[in-house]
């Protein structure tokens, strides 16, 4: 694993692991995903009084670090280079509202107690807000049946087998949510260096907002695309 350090956003020396997809990004802008930022941070505006984030797959730290600056944020990550690098990126007085939990909650199994899911955190943390998933989804959100039913978070799904759409769809349905298509675009003009060239090919990042049915959001909030069923392509947007 090669490491390289860059002034982001958010820290004056962040690290990160050279060839890959974050590398490109904040290498020439300083940040990963800032829209994205832009609409979790619009998201968490709503809520009153302390606030609690889980980043499931929280990788390095690119949103985990961006979202403490407003919220107190509880990071899972197993993978050994990756939670190396997250707890560099979150060490003391960078980012003192963040507490990492090295585990995985993609292996969720509701009828093995001995294997860890996200329901079983509530037991021993603080209740979220807001829940992010990286990673394999449908096993997160098969282990957190009791928190979307009973804390409602709003959840924010970084869709990486468009196949898993569907179960996404008709596990989260059950549960009482409405969901929403969220492209991020890869490329932001405002970013943080200023760099105007678009290295990444106007590519953009599929994602599912799901907010309870329960959740009243305020005036002028989220105007996204509804998830129309679970056989509902996201394609359909494209223009190709």
């Amino acid at each position: 694993m090669q490491l390289g350090t860059v002034e982001t956003r958010y820290s004056k020396k962040f690290s990160y692991i050279k060839d890959t997809d974050e590398a490109v990004h904040l290498e020439n802008y300083g940040e990963y995903k800032q829209r994205e930022i832009n609409l979790l941070n619009l998201l968490l505006s709503n809520n009153v009084g302390d606030t609690f984030v889980y980043d499931v797959g929280a990788g390095i730290g690119t949103r985990t670090l961006a979202l403490s600056k407003i919220a107190a944020v509880i990071a899972f990550e197993h993978d050994e280079d990756k939670l190396k690098v997250l707890k560099m990126n979150t060490q003391g007085k960078i980012a003192p509202n963040v507490m990492i939990v090295p585990k995985s909650l993609e292996t969720a199994d509701p009828h093995n107690k001995d294997i860890p899911n996200l329901d079983g955190q509530l037991m021993k943390l603080p209740e979220p807000a807001l829940v992010c998933i990286s990673g394999d989804s449908v096993q997160v959100l098969r282990g957190m049946t009791a928190t979307m039913m009973l804390i409602k978070p709003v959840i924010y799904i970084d869709i990486a087998n468009a196949e898993d759409v569907s179960y996404q769809y008709s596990i989260l349905k059950e549960r009482g949510y409405e969901m929403y298509w969220y492209a991020c675009p890869n490329f932001n003009s405002n970013n943080f260096k200023d760099n105007k060239t678009d290295v990444t090919n106007d590519v953009f990042h599929m994602n599912i907002l799901a907010l309870h049915e329960s959740v009243e959001m305020t005036e002028g909030g989220i105007d996204l695309p509804r998830i129309d069923g679970p056989n509902d392509n996201w394609k359909r947007f494209s223009n190709d």
